[in-house]
Parts: structure tokens; C-alpha cells; sequence
């Protein structure tokens, strides 16, 4: 029987010893703070998968998060307009400050993987006639 090289024992060392001190991401993703003051689009329901994070409106999401968020999450002191099409257009709902929702594709909304621009509206100024949606954060 063969004996391990040392190369292959090194690199297996190295990768048990990163695997043990790697900090568990998604507990970090998900808690509230972290994204203090962001507009926050998970790609999954109920605040899971990657998180695409915004502070200033965007009228293309040009960073190729189109399309796919599932839920969000509302983290700032204004309201924000999430649009069905780019620049602004189409179908449109509005989430208050300190509002989520867990499920965009929610029978009332129909909004998951839609969202292809977003909107963050003046500090003084409410939704509009957009239709509101979420709950307060909990």
C-alpha cells in the first residue's frame, strides 16, 4: 500500500483547517443590523440565498440581479419602489421603511423573479398611489 505524499497530506491539512475556521456566513447574511439602512433582495424566499444589496435607486440593476430576487427586506428610513421592468416602468409595488416580505410570488403579489429596477423615494415622501406591500420587521 502506497503511502499519502507529502503534498497531498498538506493540502488536506490546509483545507480541514479552513473548513473548521470558516464563520458561518449565512448567520451573518441573515441578521437584521448588518444591512442597516439598505434596500436588501434575497434570490430565495424567506430571506435566503445571495443577498443583493442596494443604498441608491437603480434604474437596470446592471450588477445582473434582474430578475431574480424572492424576498426583501426593507432595512432603511424611506420607502422603495420595486418595478417590473427596467427604468422605472411597468407593474410597481411599494415597501415602506422598516418593511419585508418573505415571498414575492405570494398569490397578492406575483412578484417573484420580476423585479428588474428599484426606486428609493425621497425620506418625506409616502408610496404614492403604488400599492404598499410587507410587514413590519420583526
Amino acid at each position: 500500500m502506497r503511502r499519502p505524499s507529502r503534498l497531498t497530506l498538506s493540502i488536506a491539512t490546509a483545507a480541514v483547517a479552513l473548513t473548521a475556521s470558516a464563520p458561518p456566513a449565512q448567520a451573518a447574511l441573515r441578521h437584521n443590523d448588518y444591512y442597516d439602512d439598505y434596500l436588501v433582495l434575497y434570490f430565495d424566499d424567506d430571506f435566503g440565498g445571495f443577498p443583493a444589496v442596494y443604498w441608491k435607486s437603480d434604474p437596470a440593476m446592471i450588477r445582473h440581479d434582474s430578475d431574480k430576487a424572492s424576498s426583501v427586506r426593507n432595512n432603511t428610513d424611506a420607502a422603495w419602489v420595486l418595478y417590473d421592468d427596467k427604468n422605472y416602468r411597468d407593474r410597481a409595488f411599494c415597501i415602506p421603511p422598516h418593511h419585508e416580505v418573505r415571498d414575492l410570488g405570494w398569490p397578492a403579489y406575483k412578484f417573484n423573479d420580476k423585479v428588474s429596477s428599484v426606486e428609493r423615494l425621497p425620506y418625506t415622501a409616502p408610496c404614492g398611489g403604488r400599492p404598499r406591500i410587507g410587514d413590519p420587521i420583526r
